[in-house]
C-alpha cells in the first residue's frame, strides 16, 4: 500500500507538470509567431517610388512592432552588425519575448517581482532609413522554384476565411499562381496579365513580390544579403514562355527562376540586383540596355481594306514564236509550228495524188488602189490607198477583200491578204520554184471563224516574160527592210496572174489544176484547220522580177560616211522548210482544158536586131460594143457615148 501510494502521487506530478508545459508552450508559440510576422513584414513593406501612403503603412507596422517589444529604443543602424534574417525563427524569438510569452497560470504561482532581463541577441531596427526603402525597380515578373513544393519552407497559409491551403503552382514548371489574376482585367495595368504574374518591388534590402501593384501586403521575399548572384538562363529555346528569364541562387542554395516580359526588363532586373551586390557587366551600360528595348518594341501593321472596282489591264506576256524569223528556215519556232501534226508547207509527190472530181469556186473582184472612208451616215471623208507592206519578213498586201472561195461544204471564206515568199515554200516530186504567192482567206461563215484557205501560185523562171498581175504591182519599186511600205499605182484582180503581159484581151477568172490538202498556216501562229489550195501549173515570169522580189527581203548595200560601199550579208530566202505529211493525202483536181495561162502568139523575127528590147507600160482603153440594153459585166466597164467610142469629135 505504502509502494502504492508513492506511485500514484509520481503519476499526479507527471500530468500536472505535462499540462503546464504544454499551455506554457503553446502560449508561447503564438506569440512567437506574431512577433516573427511582425517583423518579417516590417523588413519587406518599402516605398513604392516614394509613396507616402506606403511609407505611413510600414511606420505604423514597424511602431507596433517597437511597442510590443518593449518600448526598445537602442536601436542598430549600422549595417554591419545586422544579421542575416535568414536566421532560425526560434533562435530568433526565444529570449527576446520570454517573460512576454509565459502563461498567465506561471504568473500567479510565482511571486510577483520584475522579472530579470536575459541577455538577448541583438536584431535589427524595425524603423529603416528612406535610402534603403527606395524603389530601385518594380514591374511584373512570374516565379518559379522547386521549394514552393517542401512544406517545411512553405506550410499551408491561413485564408481570410480561417481555411488553410498549400502554395497554388502551376504543374511541372512550379510556377506559383496568383489568385488575384482575372483574364477580364488581365490589360489593366494594375492587374496581373497573366495567372503566373505578381508585381515585383527591389530595394537595397529586399526583392520581394505582392499580388497587384496597389497591394502592399508581401507574399514573399528574397533578402538582397542572401542573394548570391542573379544571372540569365541559357540553352532555352527562344520561343519556350520563359525564354526571358533568369535565375538568382542564395546561401540557402535555393535557386529561383524568374521571368521578364521582354529581353530588355529580363537584363534590366539582372542588372539592378547584380549592383546591389556589387557585381557589374559590361552589358548592363545604359546604351546596351536600351537597344535590347528597342527590339522588344512590337511593330504595328495597319491594314486598311478598301472596297473599289478593280481594273485589270494585261500586260504584255512573252508569246510563242516572239521575234521569229526564217534564219533555220522555221525549224526553230514553237507551240503549233512544232507540235502540230498537219503542217504546211509539204513536198507534192503527184504519183501519190488522189483524183479530185470538184473543187471550190473561187470569185475574185477588182481592188481599186485609192479607197474612199466614209462617215457614219455615209459622206465621204477621206481616201486610203492600198499598201504594199515589207513585214514580218515578207511582202504582203492587205485589203478588206480581194474576192472570196466557197468550199464543198457551202463555207465562204474572205481574202484578205496577199504575201510572196522566196524561194517557193511547196515542191512539186521535191523541186522547189523560185517564188510562191499565197492568197490567204480567213472563213467569214458560222462556225468557220478560225479556218483558212490558202491559194498558192507557184512561179517558174522563163528569161522576158512578165506577168500582168506582177507588174501592177511596180516591181522595179518594192518594199525593203529599211523602207517597209508604198502606195500602190495600179488597181489589183487576182486572176491577171494567169496572164502574161503580151495578152491584150480582158483578163477573167478561168478554172486550172489544183492540188489540195488539209494543212496549216506556213508561218507563225501556223494555224490548222487550213486547207491549202496550190496551182498545178508554175506560171512563168522573167528572172528581172524574180530577182528584185528576192532583193526585197535583203537589207539593202548602204554607203558610210566615207563614201565606201557596205555590202549587206543579209539572207533573202523567207520559206519555211517542208513538213511530213503524217498520213495525210494530197487530192489533184485536172482540167479538161487547160487554160491556167493564155499567151498571145509573138510575131516571127525574121531577123535579129541590133541591141535590145525595152518595155513601156502603158493604159490603153479598149471599146466594146454591147448588143442589149444589159450592162455586160466586165470588170471596170462603163457606158460611154458613141462618139466617145469612134473618136469622133464634136
Amino acid at each position: 500500500m505504502k509502494y502504492c501510494f508513492f506511485i500514484i502521487v509520481i503519476i499526479f506530478l507527471c500530468v500536472s507538470l505535462k499540462t503546464i508545459g504544454s499551455v506554457k508552450s503553446k502560449s508561447k508559440l503564438e506569440t512567437t509567431s506574431n512577433a516573427s510576422m511582425m517583423e518579417y513584414l516590417s523588413s519587406l513593406y518599402t516605398l513604392s517610388n516614394g509613396n507616402e501612403n506606403q511609407t505611413s503603412e510600414l511606420s505604423r507596422l514597424e511602431n507596433n512592432n517597437e511597442r510590443r517589444n518593449h518600448g526598445r529604443k537602442n536601436l542598430i543602424k549600422n549595417e554591419d552588425e545586422i544579421e542575416d534574417e535568414d536566421i532560425d525563427k526560434n533562435d530568433e524569438n526565444s529570449d527576446e519575448y520570454q517573460s512576454e510569452n509565459e502563461s498567465e497560470a506561471e504568473n500567479e504561482a510565482k511571486p510577483k517581482k520584475k522579472p530579470a532581463r536575459s541577455p538577448r541577441r541583438r536584431r535589427r531596427n524595425s524603423f529603416v532609413n528612406d535610402d534603403e526603402l527606395k524603389i530601385l525597380k518594380q514591374g511584373w515578373l512570374r516565379i518559379s522554384s522547386k521549394t514552393f513544393l517542401q512544406e517545411k519552407y512553405f506550410p499551408r497559409i491561413t485564408k481570410p476565411n480561417f481555411n488553410h491551403d498549400y502554395v497554388d503552382v502551376t504543374p511541372d514548371s512550379n510556377f506559383r499562381k496568383n489568385s488575384f489574376f482575372n483574364a477580364k482585367r488581365a490589360t489593366d495595368g494594375d492587374y496581373p496579365p497573366s495567372e503566373n504574374s505578381f508585381f515585383f518591388r527591389l530595394s537595397k534590402r529586399n526583392l520581394y513580390y505582392s499580388l497587384n501593384k496597389k497591394n502592399l501586403e508581401a507574399l514573399g521575399a528574397l533578402p538582397i544579403r542572401g542573394i548570391i548572384i542573379a544571372e540569365p538562363n541559357k540553352g532555352k529555346n527562344p520561343k519556350a514562355i520563359d525564354s526571358y528569364c533568369f535565375y538568382i541562387r542564395d546561401k540557402v542554395k535555393f535557386q529561383w527562376e524568374l521571368c521578364a516580359e521582354s529581353a530588355g526588363e529580363r537584363a534590366e532586373w539582372i542588372c539592378r540586383i547584380n549592383e546591389l551586390k556589387n557585381i557589374f557587366n559590361d552589358n548592363c551600360k545604359v546604351e546596351e540596355i536600351q537597344k535590347l528595348k528597342v527590339k522588344d518594341i512590337p511593330v504595328t501593321v495597319f491594314e486598311r481594306k478598301v472596297n473599289q472596282p478593280i481594273i485589270l489591264i494585261p500586260q504584255p506576256n512573252r508569246f510563242c514564236n516572239d521575234d521569229w524569223n526564217y534564219d533555220a528556215g522555221g525549224e526553230d519556232w514553237e507551240c503549233d509550228c512544232a507540235e502540230g501534226s498537219e503542217q504546211s508547207p509539204i513536198d507534192i509527190v503527184t504519183a501519190n495524188a488522189v483524183a479530185a472530181p470538184i473543187v471550190p469556186v473561187f470569185t475574185y473582184t477588182e481592188v481599186e488602189v485609192k479607197i474612199s472612208e466614209h462617215t457614219p451616215d455615209g459622206q465621204i471623208k477621206g481616201h486610203k490607198f492600198l499598201k504594199m507592206k515589207n513585214k514580218n519578213h515578207m511582202l504582203q498586201i492587205k485589203a478588206d477583200s480581194f474576192g472570196q472561195v466557197v468550199t464543198l461544204d457551202g463555207t465562204t471564206y474572205a481574202a484578205k491578204k496577199i504575201v510572196f515568199h522566196t524561194p517557193s515554200e511547196h515542191k512539186i516530186n521535191g523541186k522547189q520554184y523560185p517564188m510562191e504567192m499565197q492568197v490567204i482567206h480567213h472563213g467569214i461563215s458560222d462556225g468557220a471563224i478560225s479556218k483558212n484557205v490558202v491559194l498558192s501560185f507557184l512561179f517558174v523562171k522563163t528569161p522576158g516574160v512578165y506577168n500582168k498581175f506582177i507588174d501592177d504591182l511596180d516591181f522595179f519599186n518594192l518594199p525593203n527592210p529599211l523602207v517597209k511600205e508604198k502606195n500602190l499605182e495600179t488597181d489589183l484582180y487576182i486572176p491577171k496572174v494567169f496572164y502574161n503581159s503580151d495578152y491584150s484581151d480582158i483578163p477573167i477568172m478561168k478554172q486550172f489544176s489544183v492540188y489540195t490538202y488539209q494543212g496549216s498556216l506556213t508561218s507563225p501562229p501556223c494555224s490548222e484547220n487550213t486547207i491549202h489550195y496550190v496551182a498545178a501549173d508554175p506560171i512563168e515570169l522573167g528572172s528581172t522580177a524574180l530577182e528584185l522580189f528576192q532583193e526585197a527581203n535583203k537589207i539593202p548595200d548602204m554607203r558610210d560616211s566615207k563614201g565606201e560601199i557596205i555590202v549587206s550579208n543579209s539572207s533573202t530566202a523567207n520559206a519555211r522548210q517542208v513538213k511530213p505529211l503524217n498520213g495525210r493525202n494530197v487530192y489533184y483536181f485536172k482540167v479538161e482544158k487547160e487554160v491556167a495561162v493564155l499567151n498571145k502568139k509573138k510575131p516571127k523575127i525574121v531577123e535579129k536586131p541590133q541591141g535590145h528590147y525595152e518595155k513601156v507600160i502603158k493604159r490603153i482603153n479598149n471599146y466594146y460594143f454591147v448588143k442589149d440594153r444589159n450592162p455586160s459585166g466586165m470588170p471596170g466597164a462603163v457606158v460611154v457615148s458613141e462618139k466617145e467610142a469612134k473618136g469622133l469629135t464634136d
